[in-house]
């Protein structure tokens, strides 16, 4: 308190040695009963608050009074177990011994009762004189294990002390509290020790303080008790409004069908409830288990750098990986994991659910509630998030797996959509085979009746033009049919041991005629180490006529076709390129749907069958266009499992005898 009441004349005092001169009986009554006046008032005041700070204030105030124990400064520190140190909590009083003097001299002019004095601490106007003093006390951490045999460590003990020059204080403090003599008074509640209240004059001495100790040990008591019970209760009301987040949280989550938005509600409510600035939500991918961050949640508009991004990223999947979680209260301390620096205390908590490990939950840059708080998560912060987390842990995988089983659902439809489209397709296509099969015959009786009428009616004749158009138009028709009928019913393909340049040589001499009329140049090249391939000779001939027909159409009178066998990596590449004009890209995109086409007079099918010839031998065609070519096709053939095809083929030939043999049932 910087406007304390200036201290009364000095009591009689003897030195430490001597004991304190006996009052006359009236007199030490009267003492005895201002003494119990004067706790009654300061026990109500206390009794008036139930906030701890406030409490602590209202004790600092009358130990600085001069209506009171007439101290000129004094400070709380608390014990902080889990960090193993005594820290400033509050300080009342001046910085100086000149401030002092101001403060007694006005109020030596205008003295102003406990009560007022209390009031004015608790308002506005007393936390800014103390500023000074109040900062240096919150800077204060004592390791609890180093305060040696001196009066603080008595005083957490239990014992009040006195000290003067010649008594031993850690440095830090001696620093602040200068005065020629203190106490050190015990910070006591139902539940164990809180701390101690150093208090220091700059008049009087360490024997003229030996009178006031019983009184000020019996204003700490009572301050200890209020303080406790005052935590007590806010402990209580934290704990019940966890409880009621919880509550709310699992009824939320009982309700939603959205995981986005419990994602999100799960990392507000997490900060929230745990006086936190930031928090986020890391779940594992499938199947790659690498975490990714799903939800976030800021105070305001600030957001984690890279750097921390990464480093918790990290900090997660180590909380992950060991399903155990993390408390880091000090980023710079010894051993704390590196990158947190700018995240303040961090709590880490794995997500779990029906023992699998999902994500992780971080929550960091813990706010202070009170002006020297320490900002880190404690035990209970740790328990009730990781309450929190077991909780949302189930929800967010059953959305996850609702999630799973919608997109299931949904592609289950949509397969069950195609299959009935393809029953649909299958069915048109075995009509359309029956129709052109009967169609067939009658096509080919009109052929041949309109050739043989052409071969009687001369050239002369003006009938002989359409008797010709009759008999194209007739071919035409019988050609489409004979290739719808091939891809309608391509039957299963005749494997053996085959000469792959062998039979390009073959099937090239088929071409030999159409090139020669064409005038168009056929560049062959023949690897020489092709080996032997499984296949049936027939339909790769058949392929590759398509192909090379194709190429031959497409190209222009005297341009060039190149056809290239080569081994590569495990599989046989039969390349049938020409100089012809380039195909656009949407018509390369469809070149082997069954009956497209992109040519007037074209049926659609060659290529198509082509295509299904070669996937029944396990391989594939690509097509691409390239600066030298026009366009480029090339047929993959393999070569490691060819053998492997045809065991399988003779295993399911075997099994099909087997059956045949077997007597029926």
């Amino acid at each position: 308190m910087s406007e304390q009441a200036p201290a009364g004349p000095a009591r009689p005092a003897t030195t430490g040695t001597q004991a304190e001169p006996r009052l006359p009986g009236s007199a030490h009554a009267e003492r005895e009963l201002s003494e119990l006046h004067l706790l009654f008032r300061v026990v109500n005041l206390m009794h008036s608050s139930m906030d701890p700070a406030h409490i602590a204030r209202i004790t600092l105030t009358a130990v600085t009074a001069g209506t009171a124990l007439g101290m000129n400064r004094a400070a709380v520190l608390l014990c902080d177990r889990e960090a193993g140190t005594l820290r400033g909590y509050m300080a009342v009083g001046p910085n100086t011994r000149e401030e002092a003097a101001e403060i007694w001299a006005r109020l030596g002019r205008d003295p102003l009762s406990l009560e007022e004095l209390v009031s004015r601490a608790l308002g506005s106007g007393g936390a800014a004189a103390d500023l000074a003093l109040f900062e240096r006390v919150g800077a204060l951490r004592l390791p609890l294990g180093a305060l040696g045999e001196g009066p603080l460590a008595r005083a957490l003990e239990g014992e009040g002390a006195i000290f003067g020059d010649e008594d031993v204080l850690p440095h830090l403090v001696r620093t602040i509290f200068d005065g020629p003599a203190g106490m050190v008074l015990p910070l006591r509640s139902v539940d164990g020790m809180l701390g101690v209240i150093v208090a220091d004059t700059f008049s009087g001495s360490r024997d003229h303080l030996q009178s006031s100790l019983p009184l000020a040990l019996d204003v700490a008591q009572q301050a200890g008790i209020a303080m406790g019970n005052a935590q007590q209760l806010s402990e209580v009301s934290v704990r019940a409004a966890e409880l009621a987040t919880l509550h709310e949280l699992g009824k939320k989550f009982l309700g939603s069908t959205d995981l986005g938005d419990d994602l999100q509600l799960l990392a507000r409510s997490a900060s929230e409830a745990s006086s936190a600035r930031s928090s986020a939500i890391f779940l594992a991918g499938e199947p790659d288990r690498k975490l990714a961050v799903e939800a976030r949640w800021n105070l305001g508009d600030a957001r984690p750098s890279p750097e921390l991004d990464a480093a918790l990223r990290n900090l997660a999947e180590d909380c992950l990986r060991r399903q155990r979680p993390v408390l880091v209260r000090d980023p710079l301390a010894e051993g704390a994991p590196a990158g947190l620096t700018e995240a303040g205390s961090v709590v880490c908590v794995p997500l779990v659910a029906y023992g699998r490990g999902i994500g992780a939950l971080v929550v960091f840059d813990r706010i202070a509630r009170t002006s020297f708080e320490i900002p880190a998560f404690d035990r209970q912060d740790l328990q009730f998030l990781c309450t929190l987390a077991d909780q949302a842990s189930i929800a967010v995988e059953n959305l996850r797996l609702l999630g799973s089983f919608r997109r299931s659902e949904r592609r289950l439809r949509e397969t069950q959509a195609l299959l009935l489209q393809n029953e649909k397709l299958a069915a048109l296509g075995e009509m359309s085979a029956k129709v052109a099969h009967e169609i067939r015959n009658p096509l080919a009786a009109i052929g041949g009746f309109a050739r043989r009428i052409s071969r009687t009616v001369a050239q002369t004749d003006p009938n002989h033009e359409y008797v010709h158009i009759i008999v194209r138009e007739a071919e035409r028709l019988e050609r489409i049919l004979s290739e719808q009928l091939q891809f309608a019913q391509l039957s299963r393909p005749r494997l053996a041991l085959e000469d792959l340049n062998q039979v390009m040589a073959q099937t090239m001499q088929l071409l030999g005629p159409s090139l020669l009329e064409r005038r168009v140049r056929l560049i062959k090249r023949m690897g020489p180490d092709i080996p032997r391939l499984l296949l049936d000779a027939d339909k790769i001939k058949q392929v590759l006529l398509n192909i090379l027909q194709n190429a031959l159409q497409n190209v222009s009178t005297g341009g060039r076709i190149k056809v290239e066998t080569r081994n590569v990596s495990g599989s046989v590449q039969i390349d049938v390129a020409n100089d012809g004009p380039r195909i656009p890209g949407d018509v390369m995109e469809r070149l082997f749907v069954p009956f497209f086409t992109a040519r007037q007079n074209g049926t659609g099918l060659g290529l198509a069958v082509a295509d299904q010839i070669v996937h029944e031998h396990g391989g594939e065609i690509r097509v691409r266009c390239d600066a030298d070519w026009g366009c480029v096709f090339t047929v993959v053939l393999p070569v490691e499992k060819n053998e492997d095809r045809r065991a399988g083929i003779r295993e399911r030939r075997s099994r099909i005898r087997a059956d045949r043999r077997r007597p029926a049932a």
